[in-house]
C-alpha cells in the first residue's frame, strides 16, 4: 500500500522540487527493499510519509478537503486497528507474524539475566531474536548474503554434530544457545548441551529450550530437576520432593509460549506415584478409583502437548502409560501407536508388551508371555528394571469392556 501511494505521488513531487527527484528515488529504493526483507518496512513507512504527504498536498483540490481527507484518514486508522486487534489478538496491530512458536520467553531471560550475550540458534529464530533481544550478537541472523549458504549450512549441519558444534561454540566465544527441541535435527545439541558442566538450562517453552553458559549468568537460577524440551528430567524421581518439582515447574511461568511445556510437566507430576524407579520402569496399573482418576487427568494434560506437536515419541509413550495405567486401553493404543511414527524404540516395545498383558485376548497374553520370558533369558535386557517389573505385574490385569 505504501509503495502505491509513492507511485501516486512521485510525479508531483518530482516536478515541484528540486530535491523532489532524489527523494522520490530514495523512497522507490526504500519500497524495494521492504518487499525483499520486512524489516526495511519500518524504514519505508517512517520515511516515504512526508513524500506521500507531500504528493497528497498537490492534488487538484486537496486543500479545501484537506480537512475531510484527514478526517477520514483518522477514521481508516481507527477503523482498521480495530478490527485488526480482533482479527490477531495476539499481536495486537497489524497482520505481521505470530509468536506463537518462536522464543520470546527465552529472548526476554537473555535480556535480563545475561552479560554480553553471543547467541547460537537456528536461522528461523535468529531473525526473531535479533529484534526480541537487541543487545546480543548473533552467529547467525538470517542475511544469508551477508554469510554466504557456506556458513549457515555450516551452522546448521553443527546442531547435529557435537564436535562441530563444540568448535563453533568455542571459535566464536558463544555463550547463549537458543534450541529448538521439537527438531531430529537439534537432538545431538540438546544432549551435548544437558550433559556439559558449563552449560545450564534456564529456561524451558513450547519448541524452545534457553542454554546458557554459567559464568556469564550469575542472576539466573538454573534448572537442576527439570529438562529440555520434552523430556522426563528427574522429575519422576522419588529423591526430589512433590514441592520441589512444582516449585520449578512453576518458574517457567504463564507466557504465551509456555502452555504446552506446563502440561507436559503438570502430566508427570501427576505420574510420579505411579512411576516404578523414576523413568526406568514404566508406570503401573492403579491402585483404586482415586489413583486411576489420577492417571486420567495425566493423559488429559499429557494430552495438550500431543495436540501441538503431533506424533511426538516421548509424549505419546508417556499417554500411553498414562491410560494404561488407568485401564483406557483403547486410549493407551492409540498413543502407542502415534508414538511408533518415528520408529520402534525401547520404551515402544515394554509398552505395547505391558499392554498386551494388561489387557490383551488370550492370544495376545499368551503371545506377550513367550516374549516377556524370552527378555528374561536374554543377558542384555534380563536385568532391565522395566522387564523385571512387567514380569513382577504379570498377573496385573484390567477388566473387560
Amino acid at each position: 500500500m505504501t509503495a502505491l501511494f509513492v507511485l501516486v505521488a512521485v510525479r508531483r513531487v518530482t516536478r515541484s522540487s528540486r530535491f523532489g527527484l532524489a527523494y522520490g528515488v530514495f523512497c522507490v529504493l526504500l519500497c524495494l527493499m521492504a518487499f525483499r526483507s520486512m524489516r526495511f518496512v519500518a524504514h519505508q513507512v517512517l520515511f516515504c510519509a512526508p513524500f506521500i504527504g507531500a504528493g497528497l498536498a498537490r492534488l487538484p483540490g486537496f486543500g479545501t478537503k484537506r480537512r475531510a481527507v484527514g478526517g477520514f484518514i483518522g477514521i481508516a486508522a481507527l477503523a482498521s486497528a480495530l478490527w485488526m486487534m480482533q482479527l490477531v489478538p495476539a499481536l495486537g496491530f497489524g497482520l505481521g507474524e505470530s509468536r506463537r512458536g518462536y522464543p520470546w520467553a527465552s529472548a526476554e531471560v537473555i535480556e535480563r539475566g545475561v552479560e554480553h550475550p553471543r547467541i547460537v540458534a537456528s536461522i528461523e529464530d535468529s531473525w526473531l531474536l535479533m529484534f526480541a533481544a537487541p543487545r546480543s550478537q548473533l552467529l547467525i541472523d538470517g542475511r544469508v548474503p551477508f554469510y554466504g549458504p557456506e556458513m549457515i549450512q555450516r551452522v546448521a549441519r553443527s546442531f547435529a554434530d557435537p564436535g562441530l558444534f563444540a568448535e563453533l561454540l568455542r571459535k566464536y566465544d558463544v555463550n547463549t544457545v537458543v534450541i529448538d527441541h521439537t527438531r531430529s535435527d537439534h537432538i545431538m545439541a540438546t544432549e551435548y548441551l544437558s550433559h556439559r558442566n558449563e552449560w545450564a538450562l534456564d529456561f524451558i517453552e513450547d519448541g524452545h529450550s534457553l542454554f546458557v553458559r554459567r559464568d556469564v549468568s550469575p542472576e539466573l537460577e538454573p534448572f537442576e530437576i527439570l529438562a529440555a524440551g520434552y523430556r522426563t528430567g528427574r522429575v519422576l524421581d522419588p529423591g526430589f520432593s512433590d514441592a520441589q518439582v512444582r516449585s520449578e515447574v512453576t518458574r517457567l511461568g504463564s507466557q504465551l509460549n509456555t502452555g504446552a511445556i506446563h502440561a507436559w510437566h503438570e502430566g508427570l507430576e501427576l505420574l510420579r506415584p505411579l512411576a516404578r524407579d523414576g523413568d526406568r520402569a514404566g508406570i503401573r496399573k492403579h491402585h483404586g478409583p482415586e489413583e486411576q482418576a489420577r492417571a486420567r487427568e495425566a493423559y488429559e494434560r499429557l494430552s495438550v502437548p500431543a495436540r501441538r506437536y503431533p506424533g511426538f515419541t516421548t509424549v505419546e509413550l508417556y499417554r500411553a502409560m498414562a491410560a494404561s495405567s488407568a485401564c483406557d486401553l483403547g486410549k493407551a493404543k492409540d498413543a502407542l501407536g502415534r508414538a511408533l511414527y518415528s520408529g520402534q524404540t525401547r520404551g515402544t516395545a515394554l509398552v505395547g508388551l505391558e499392554l498386551s498383558l494388561r489387557g490383551g485376548d488370550e492370544r495376545q497374553r499368551s503371545s506377550a508371555s513367550a516374549e516377556l520370558r524370552r527378555l528374561l533369558s536374554q543377558p542384555q535386557t534380563q536385568g532391565d528394571p522395566w522387564v523385571t517389573a512387567i514380569a513382577e505385574d504379570i498377573d496385573l490385569r484390567c477388566p473387560g469392556p
